[in-house]
This record gives structure tokens, C-alpha cells and sequence, in this order.
């Protein structure tokens, strides 16, 4: 009896306690990305911020930096959880580790990094724009529509793509 009693009260305990079973949310940590999966030919491009909420309407300084050298600046208020800034690209093809610093009007003082690519062109290239969602390919915004199959094409394909 006294062990069930034990059993029951150790359940409570653990179950009254949500934190154990479940992740905390982060909401004051910032992400960052660039906005193209990589960077060929582009003279310019874009790093996205992902701001907590709370930061959306303070007065942000940002330092962009890549080994120790800074690449760009920027001062404002974003008015928006994405903050778009952009930068020129004058750097070797090459994996850099990018490095965002922001202090906030309040005295906050937040960091993050992610990677920028930077690759040769190539005639076949396929990029991804993170904030968009969509493709560029050969330089220009790619529109999937058109007539896709299978095969072997059956004779009655028209009819059935037409019903569809």
C-alpha cells in the first residue's frame, strides 16, 4: 500500500510540472539567414533577421561581420519580425561565417551568425530565395506551370488531364 501511495504521489509530481515533457519557446533570441541559399553573380545581397517580437518597434544597431572585418550597418526601426539587410558583395567565392550584432534601444544586447556561400557561376544554377519561398533560375524568377506527365504516356492522357 505504502509503495502505491508512492508510485501515485511521484506521478503528481512529474505531471503537475509541464516544463519536463514539453521544449520552452525562445523568444528573445534572433535568427538570421541570407536570403539566397547561395551567391553567384549578384553585385548585392540581402541577410534576413528574425527578431523576437519584442525588439519589432525599438531602435536597432546592426553590425554585420565576417573575419573580423565589417561588412555592413544598419540603423533603424524595423517595424516588421524580418528585417531585410542588405549588403554589397565583394568577396572571394568561398564559405564565410557571418556574425550579426544588435543592440537595441532598451540596452539589449542580442547576437547570431549564420553562413553566407558565395560560389562560382555556373550555366545550370538553381537558388533558393528564403523569403519568397521561391526559385531563380538562369538569373530570372522560376514560374512552375505547363503540362507534366508520367510515363509510359497513355493515349488517354488529354482526357484525363482534362477532367482533373
Amino acid at each position: 500500500m505504502r509503495g502505491r501511495l508512492t508510485l501515485i504521489l511521484l506521478a503528481l509530481i512529474l505531471f503537475s510540472n509541464p516544463e519536463l515533457f514539453c521544449q520552452r519557446i525562445d523568444a528573445a533570441s534572433v535568427k538570421m539567414n541570407s536570403r539566397l541559399s547561395f551567391y553567384s553573380t549578384e553585385k548585392t545581397g540581402e541577410i534576413l533577421l528574425h527578431l523576437p517580437q519584442s525588439i519589432v518597434w525599438s531602435n536597432l544597431q546592426v553590425k554585420l561581420k565576417t573575419n573580423d572585418s565589417e561588412l555592413t550597418s544598419w540603423k533603424g526601426i524595423p517595424g516588421s519580425k524580418i528585417l531585410r539587410v542588405p549588403f554589397d558583395i565583394n568577396l572571394n567565392p568561398a564559405i564565410y561565417t557571418l556574425t550579426a550584432e544588435i543592440l537595441s534601444s532598451g540596452g539589449s544586447h542580442y547576437s547570431s551568425s549564420c553562413e553566407l556561400i558565395i560560389l562560382e557561376h555556373k550555366a545550370n544554377e538553381v537558388k533558393t530565395d528564403r523569403l519568397t519561398g521561391g526559385l531563380i533560375v538562369n538569373n530570372r524568377d522560376f514560374f512552375p506551370f505547363g503540362f507534366y506527365c508520367y510515363s509510359p504516356v497513355q493515349p488517354t492522357l488529354p482526357e484525363e488531364e482534362v477532367v482533373k
